[in-house]
């Protein structure tokens, strides 16, 4: 499934907007490559990338969930955890991974950033962010 980036993924906040950018096409390079042979195996390296994007992105709206007091800020980690150890899992037995991997992730990521990505950007309406804050450098 390619995944293009719309309005409707936008949180409002640049770098999210540009992180989640960037993993959408982190994952549709990847996905492209399997395209054509639906059987080749995904070096793990290219998914160790994807990974530590994801990571990298999930502890930015972590701090921005703190910085804004979010109410759901608890909840939304553990969402971020639970597909952290799912991955995990799924890839700590092999160098060469498949479709279904990838598949995980794409089923996880839109419906993610529309339901609890949508409730940064509108805390972020009712809450403004500090200044001094480097998650909102950008904004």
């Amino acid at each position: 499934m390619t995944i293009y980036f719309s309005e409707e993924y936008s949180t409002g906040i640049k770098e999210l907007d540009h992180e989640h950018q960037f993993l959408i096409f982190t994952l549709n390079a990847i996905h492209f490559s399997l395209i054509d042979n639906p059987e080749v195996t995904i070096k793990k390296s290219h998914f160790d990338l994807l990974l530590k994007i994801t990571k990298s992105h999930f502890r930015t709206e972590e701090e921005i969930l703190e910085r804004t007091n979010h109410p759901d800020k608890e909840t939304h980690k553990k969402e971020h955890q639970k597909l952290e150890k799912e991955l995990d899992e799924m890839t700590k037995n092999s160098d060469l991974l498949n479709k279904e991997l990838i598949n995980h992730f794409e089923k996880w990521f839109i419906p993610h950033i529309l339901d609890w990505d949508s409730k940064i950007k509108i805390a972020n309406q009712v809450y403004p962010p500090h200044n001094d804050s480097k998650a909102f450098k950008n904004m």
